[in-house]
């Protein structure tokens, strides 16, 4: 939908104040203005035209062009078209690419203008474009501009359009508005993490590492790809080499080697920060690349949260479903946030310690959310079952009042949460619980900062 705003005397003059409250005219008003120097010196010139015609006639010359420039704007912004062209997807780290298609169906030229929105998918979002490119008379001119999609997955919206329409000499500015509002899913990126290894019974009845020599191919035809250096020659598929002329294979999905829950607290009272750097991103992030590198191993996966699960699977197809999962998580208010851990290993009894092994992920946040959860994951891994802990650190970038206390500098968070940190990590060594701890300052990718914190776990 199109909408043309003319500018208003407020607009004209720049100037704060109600129009009908003249006493801070000369206190408010910015008399670098243009249109203020231009409308005062018209006014000056009227005045000695009383006594002088030659000021008169430069007034009405004044007056004149004045009228011209602005019926002249009006009607270029009345024929002005205005559309926005961007995908419906994207994903993290990725350049989306927006086209701005601006339709000239005046008569006139027009050169100053700026094509301004807001897109939340981008820590910088809010585009001021100026074109240098001159707008013809009845034509299509597109300008093309590309966002970093660094604001964290999620749905982001691309606010209403607007271009400004400046004449030469800036005394007036029309504003024609696209109120149209694009929705852009953003989905997450696969990260490249270490191997995070996952313990598992050897007297396993079901697949696992050590049921079965090697990973092996199972009968599920997933497709064809060009021949690498190592590929079995069973699997060449000598029909579309032959038409293609180049070796060609079939590749099949892998066996089923290990079972990985990964569990998220999403309660809204752990989680902090905004966009990408939020520890709730991280949460998911750590997730999927976790779910990626062992679905890639042949390992069958599943994700548990507060209130919802996703499906058991394996396979590239698995991952696509799990991405469309995680992207939908949002942190939610749990009254049992408290006993998460407890309830969700209680609602999902029947798993066996020898056939899962478990990652529990979670923000760090000095409290009885934190801390009820760690004693029983520390209580859940002493009878035996495998575990390991994902710390999140948000405290870095925390400003905010905390729910079960009174307000804190960061300062004073910081030091209360490096405590913690020191003391579940002596509980953890001691009682042989694989920790890592991850800490959020958006200066480091976070396939580094996973690598610094099984590295510190492996000094400890």
């Amino acid at each position: 939908m199109k909408k043309v705003l003319p500018p208003t005397l407020k607009e004209l003059f720049q100037y704060s104040q109600d129009l009908g409250d003249i006493t801070k005219f000369h206190e408010e008003v910015k008399v670098y203005n243009p249109f203020t120097f231009y409308f005062f010196t018209t006014i000056a010139l009227f005045i000695v035209g009383i006594v002088s015609r030659t000021a008169l006639v430069l007034a009405l010359s004044m007056v004149t062009m004045l009228l011209y420039e602005y019926f002249k704007l009006k009607k270029i912004a009345k024929d002005m078209g205005l559309k926005r062209d961007c995908p419906q997807q994207s994903r993290e780290k990725e350049k989306i690419p927006f086209t701005y298609t601006l339709i000239n169906g005046s008569s006139f030229n027009h050169q100053h203008f700026a094509i301004e929105e807001y897109f939340s998918g981008s820590e910088k979002g809010r585009l001021k474009l100026e074109s240098p490119n001159e707008l013809k008379a009845n034509s299509i001119t597109q300008v093309r501009h590309f966002y970093d999609a660094n604001a964290g997955m999620g749905q982001h919206q691309a606010k209403e359009l607007t271009l400004t329409l400046k004449d030469p000499l800036d005394l007036f500015k029309f504003k024609v508005l696209n109120l149209k509002e694009d929705v852009i899913d953003i989905y997450p990126k696969m990260e490249s993490i270490i191997p995070l290894e996952t313990p598992f019974d050897p007297y396993s009845y079901h697949f696992g590492e050590k049921d079965i020599p090697h990973r092996g191919d199972s009968i599920n035809f997933r497709g064809v790809r060009q021949y690498r250096p190592g590929d079995p020659i069973r699997h060449i598929n000598w029909r579309q080499s032959a038409k293609y002329g180049e070796t060609i294979v079939n590749i099949f999905e892998k066996n089923i080697n290990k079972t990985l829950t990964i569990i998220i607290n999403r309660d809204e009272r752990l989680h902090s920060g905004r966009g990408a750097l939020s520890t709730f991103e991280y949460c998911k992030d750590f997730a999927l690349a976790l779910a990626s590198q062992h679905i890639s191993n042949g390992n069958e996966v599943r994700v548990l949260t507060n209130e919802s699960h996703s499906p058991t699977g394996s396979g590239q197809s698995f991952i696509n479903r799990l991405e469309f999962f995680l992207f939908e998580l949002e942190p939610i208010r749990d009254p049992q946030a408290n006993f998460f851990l407890r309830d969700v290993t209680k609602k999902h009894s029947q798993w066996s310690q020898r056939d899962n092994s478990l990652v529990y992920i979670t923000p760090i946040v000095p409290g009885p959310l934190f801390e009820k959860n760690m004693e029983y994951a520390l209580d859940y891994h002493l009878r035996g079952h495998h575990l390991q802990v994902f710390w999140v650190n948000a405290f870095p970038f925390l400003d905010q009042q905390l729910k079960y206390g009174s307000h804190l500098s960061v300062k004073h968070q910081l030091a209360t949460t490096e405590s913690r940190i020191e003391y579940w990590k002596k509980k953890a060594f001691k009682a042989k619980l694989p920790c890592l701890d991850v800490t959020i300052d958006g200066k480091e990718p976070f396939s580094k900062k996973v690598r610094k914190a099984k590295e510190a776990m492996w000094k400890a």
